[in-house]
């Protein structure tokens, strides 16, 4: 990476610049026509015309501008890009014009910095962040930093004017971290616009008073992330000020799961006065029976706490004693007597039944017995209101336990597992026992051979209702010959149910040709994993065939070791892409050879990925222009309705319903809405008033007449400004904004 520009070249980009990759050039200086966040009308900024040249312009600096609300853009880092190492004035025009782009445009939402940005740039980047007159978010992360810089970066964050998101993880710090304190305290006492701070992987950060000060008398900050302090005086304090604090609402605290005694208790005491936390978040803690009795009488007190999430969390036997004879000595014998052996799952059964408000209650995994498990389902299904336990992962060995637990006690409905870690002989047993896996949306399979894949296969082709499939071989021998191959392959042309699958396997072409015959006939995939595969030409191009051709597939991972292999993957891909509205992401090595076709794709999936992000928020009530071409230029892949499923405004159901109603509006319906409202913005004021819309009682009076004639009058200079009907969104029937 070539040393910090100077100030000169930062005052003086050259006009309409290259972008590096052939003749191409940007428009420079390019001014900004997104006004909104200035009170101004809602235009789409010109640049969104240029978006591939700028992208290829900043790939030089590993970043990428995409846009992720409509006409609202985010700069993201690009840590796969294969940048050549002589490449220094392209990567110096990049980064100075990333800053004029800060700096100037209104349209800019987002910054996720990438490391070397900072290492490299840091003043350009730090007198960039004050100037951006939208930056509403900015992020950063795996960051070596000397503390001196770090200390500029948050300076820079204070005169951010806008600035509602801040993320900051993994910073690896060298010399002295508490100099930092200061800077991060007065940050958090000066926003009057912070809304979601993180603040994970900072070393010492939280170990003095000044940050703990300042966030117990923040205001603004209503969601957070931290890690606890490492320094046993300083945990108390901290945690008695986020459990008293009156503006978080969603909380998640990071503590050491090395150290056996985390005084969390005081966090726990103080929730059950506390009245708008919402959601709890705990990852790598050690809890003692002490611990789970506090928080068991502290959720059962609180009448707002409605979710609660425990990550790498471990639990203590009761037979652990205190270093420290007293009171928490006597606590725990006091535990030890109240739970008896339940003291695994008793005090969660105790929360549930007596919260008047905790709706979700999410493990790591499960950790509990048969007869512990028993309980604490029948606990959830008495609670009317508790609506969902859930678990990341549950073993191989108890899953046709657990599902026979969830049919006995009927909380299908109430209990959901991410994924079950599986080999194939418990997962035929719980198939043929349980029929299908009502709640686990995810199988996990390792070390497989070949007849392990025939028998999954086997089993899966008679009871076809898993939506995500992770096939992992034995890296030692070749895993797939023919009749597994058969069998795979059979599978995935036959199944209605399976979203995703991650294929790891050591195959031979001929096996591979198999399977990419059941994928051709595939039509329910959303995500494609390969890893291991020797394919030829042949194979790739019917693979790039079948994308080409579905509506559902919206990512591709494809490990590939041989740039043969990804030369052949994007050069179909380059081609094909054109009418594909559905793919918006692709994971496949770099390789610099293949750079030329990379960007045509790159290009194509930034497209899809902005029409979607478009489309759903358009599903989602959006009355802007662009949302609305977003949803007529699409085919409305799954991606956009799993982004309505995250906004909690409406599910999958929801949304899906949505569209089919507005794809079953009439287009002439639309254009005549459309017509209307922008022939009613441009009558006189006094025709205005009378329209028949506002006033029926005109109708006798020949106002219908009058407009007619004043249409006729303004029609010739009208005509430039008419909406672009090749542009309008088909089978549309509400009513859109002209911007």
């Amino acid at each position: 990476m070539p040393p910090a520009p100077c100030r000169l070249h930062l005052g003086s980009p050259a006009k309409d610049p290259e972008t590096g990759f052939g003749a191409n050039r940007i428009t420079f200086p390019l001014s900004c026509t997104d006004r909104r966040s200035d009170g101004g009308a809602g235009q789409t900024c010109q640049i969104f015309a240029e978006l591939s040249f700028w992208n290829e312009l900043l790939w030089f600096a590993k970043l990428e501008l995409r846009e992720v609300k409509p006409g609202r853009l985010n700069v993201m880092p690009l840590p796969t890009a294969n940048v050549p190492p002589n490449k220094h004035q392209e990567v110096q025009r990049a980064v100075v014009l990333l800053h004029w782009l800060l700096a100037e445009h209104w349209c800019v939402d987002t910054v996720d910095a990438d490391c070397h940005l900072l290492r490299f740039y840091p003043q350009l980047i730090f007198e960039a962040l004050p100037l951006s007159p939208s930056l509403t978010a900015i992020k950063l992360s795996d960051h070596e930093l000397e503390v001196g810089v770090a200390v500029d970066l948050f300076v820079a964050l204070r005169k951010c004017p806008g600035l509602q998101v801040l993320e900051c993880d993994d910073f690896e710090l060298t010399g002295d971290a508490t100099t930092l304190q200061k800077y991060v305290a007065e940050l958090i006492e000066n926003t009057t616009t912070l809304k979601t701070l993180r603040l994970t992987g900072i070393p010492k950060l939280l170990d003095g008073e000044a940050v703990v000060e300042a966030l117990r008398g923040n205001s603004t900050i209503s969601h957070l992330t931290v890690d606890a302090p490492s320094k046993g005086d300083n945990r108390t304090a901290f945690y008695e000020s986020l459990a008293k604090s009156a503006a978080l609402t969603e909380l998640a605290v990071v503590g050491n799961s090395q150290e056996t005694f985390s005084d969390v208790e005081a966090l726990f005491e103080g929730l059950a006065e506390n009245r708008t936390l919402r959601k709890l978040g705990l990852q790598q803690y050690r809890f003692n029976l002490v611990d789970a009795t506090c928080f068991s009488n502290a959720v059962a007190a609180n009448t707002a706490l409605q979710e609660v999430a425990f990550s790498c969390c471990y639990w203590e036997a009761p037979a652990v004693s205190y270093p420290k004879a007293g009171v928490r000595q006597m606590l725990l014998e006091g535990a030890i007597v109240r739970w008896r052996r339940w003291w695994r799952v008793e005090p969660f059964v105790h929360a549930i039944a007596n919260s008047a408000s905790l709706r979700r209650l999410a493990f790591e995994t499960n950790h509990f017995a048969d007869e512990e498990m028993l309980r604490l389902l029948r606990a959830v299904k008495e609670r009317a209101s508790f609506r969902e336990l859930f678990f990341e992962q549950v073993s191989r060995q108890s899953a046709g336990e657990f599902c026979d637990l969830l049919r006995e006690t009927d909380t299908v409905d109430k209990v959901k597992v991410q994924s079950c870690w599986s080999d194939p002989a418990c997962f035929v047993e719980s198939f043929q026992r349980c029929k299908d896996f009502p709640s686990i949306c995810q199988h996990d399979f390792h070390d497989l051979n070949s007849v392990h894949l025939r028998t999954i296969c086997a089993a899966l082709s008679s009871h076809d209702s898993v939506t995500v499939l992770y096939l992992n071989g034995d890296p030692t021998e070749d895993v797939v010959d023919a009749q597994s191959a058969t069998c795979l392959g059979n599978y995935l042309a036959s199944t209605v149910a399976l979203k995703e699958i991650h294929m790891s396997l050591n195959t031979s072409e001929e096996a591979v040709s198999v399977i990419v015959w059941g994928l051709s006939k595939n039509r329910t995939l959303e995500k494609l994993g390969i890893k291991n595969w020797r394919a030829d030409a042949a194979d790739i191009r019917a693979i790039c065939e079948w994308i080409e051709r579905s509506t559902t597939l919206h990512q591709l991972v494809w490990r590939c070791e041989r740039s043969s292999t990804a030369a052949v993957l994007l050069s179909e891909l380059s081609q094909r892409l054109e009418h594909n509205y559905t793919l918006t992401a692709i994971r496949v090595r770099e390789f610099v050879e293949n750079e030329k076709y990379w960007q045509v794709v790159k290009n194509f999936l930034r497209r899809n990925s902005s029409l979607v992000e478009r489309a759903a928020h358009f599903v989602l009530g959006s009355e802007l222009k662009r949302s609305a071409t977003g949803f007529r230029s699409c085919v409305l892949p799954p991606a956009s309705s799993d982004k309505n499923a995250g906004t909690w405004i409406c599910g999958r159901r929801g949304s899906a319903a949505k569209v089919r109603r507005e794809r079953g509006a009439s287009e002439e319906g639309f254009l005549a809405v459309v017509r209307r409202r922008q022939e009613r913005a441009r009558l006189p004021q006094e025709i205005r008033r009378c329209s028949p819309t506002r006033r029926p009682q005109f109708r006798r009076f020949g106002v219908r007449a009058q407009m007619a004639a004043c249409f006729r009058r303004r029609r010739q200079s009208t005509e430039r400004q008419r909406v672009d009907e090749e542009r309008i969104p088909r089978g549309i029937s509400v009513e859109c904004s002209l911007h």
